[in-house]
């Protein structure tokens, strides 16, 4: 009797990801269950196939995704939303959109098709690089005037083609309007990120400062771009004063001809590095905030910025580690060695990046939460 006890204690419990309609509140929840789907007010949510979903012909004008489904791994998104134009199925909200994991989606066909009460879309965490159909997406979404994609949003792989009728009969959305959010890190007091602008030239919000990137030798020299509009096929840093990801919006009027020019590079889907070069991307180490050597083998990231530098027998790539930032920005001279005043910064470092202890009584200039302070 203990055995027969102890076998069914360690059975595991299952769980299914179901998509689940109320009816009473026209509401359709995506989470995770320990009972099986019933086939009439509940169905399973991962594996739809080209099928028009279970839950099509509903009625319902909510849907939520819980935390819980985080967890599922969906092999197609086919006309999830879908609306044939009954005015009792027009969706006015979508919740937790964050919480549906869309990394081995192969087919968004029709997802939102017809939603034309849809005003934006948070697509921001969405995963697109297994995705081989988008055709008419958005179909039909008229109101539409807004969605927000990330860095994992790729639409390379379904060619021009397939970017057109993503937006086929949706007049006020096209892809080159969709905005980009570039996500930031905190380090000391501001937070930094890359972007790397592949065929659409962006213009950041104005709570985000542009950088172009020169190399000089063993340092990178960031040159401020006045009109923060990073160009089409080259790489940028950006520098928020307050938390959140930097706002990348299409730059159609924008002029930057006169922009400084940078050696920051890119790509647009995930990919392997190439033979012959050595990469590096956006860290802090020992030597400060700055590039340093990514490690062979690992993938570079979509729509992030990075330093390629060509192998040479014997170069200079085989030895430099990082390449820390000068900022080029004006010193502002204070007399005392303590942290300036209303500064919460912890750290200082010199021009080479090397850190240094706030009130240690040194002379010069140094760099406090990105700025410079000349000490006297």
């Amino acid at each position: 009797m203990l055995l027969v006890l102890l076998a069914w204690a360690g059975r595991a419990q299952a769980t299914y990801y179901v998509a689940e309609y109320d009816d009473e509140n026209n509401r359709l929840t995506f989470r995770a269950s320990e009972t099986a789907p019933d086939g009439t007010t509940s169905w399973d949510a991962t594996d739809t196939g080209t099928d028009d979903p279970k839950w099509s012909g509903k009625m319902y004008q909510q849907v939520v995704f819980d935390e819980s489904f985080a967890a599922a791994r969906p092999a197609s998104c086919f006309r999830w939303f879908y609306n044939s134009d009954s005015p009792n199925d027009f969706l006015l909200t979508i919740t937790g959109l964050e919480h549906l994991n869309t990394s081995e989606v192969t087919t968004m066909q029709g997802m939102f098709y017809g939603q034309n009460q849809l005003v934006e879309l948070d697509l921001s965490t969405f995963d697109t690089g297994k995705v081989t159909d988008m055709s008419y997406m958005f179909f039909g979404c008229n109101q539409l005037k807004a969605i927000y994609v990330g860095p994992l949003w790729a639409t390379g792989q379904i060619g021009a083609d397939g970017r057109t009728k993503m937006f086929e009969s949706c007049p006020v959305a096209q892809e080159k309007n969709m905005t980009f959010c570039s996500p930031v890190s905190e380090v000391d007091g501001f937070w930094w990120g890359t972007y790397y602008a592949s065929g659409i030239t962006r213009q950041a919000d104005n709570q985000t400062t542009v950088y172009a990137a020169r190399r000089d030798e063993e340092r990178l020299t960031l040159m401020p771009v006045t009109d923060r509009v990073c160009r089409a096929g080259e790489g940028y840093i950006l520098r928020r004063a307050t938390e959140g990801p930097a706002l990348l919006r299409v730059a159609a009027d924008a002029t930057s001809d006169d922009a400084p020019s940078g050696e920051l590079g890119g790509v647009d889907l995930p990919s392997a590095q190439e033979e012959g070069y050595t990469y590096y991307v956006l860290s802090t180490g020992s030597d400060g905030l700055g590039f340093y050597r990514y490690r062979e083998g690992n993938q570079l990231g979509a729509h992030k910025a990075f330093l390629r530098i060509q192998d040479h027998q014997g170069g200079e790539s085989a030895n430099v580690r990082a390449y820390p930032f000068d900022l080029g920005l004006d010193a502002t001279v204070i007399t005392s060695p303590a942290a300036p005043q209303g500064t919460s910064v912890l750290k200082a470092y010199d021009l080479m990046g090397r850190s240094l202890p706030i009130g240690g009584g040194q002379k010069g200039i140094r760099i406090i939460g990105g700025r410079k302070y000349m000490i006297r």
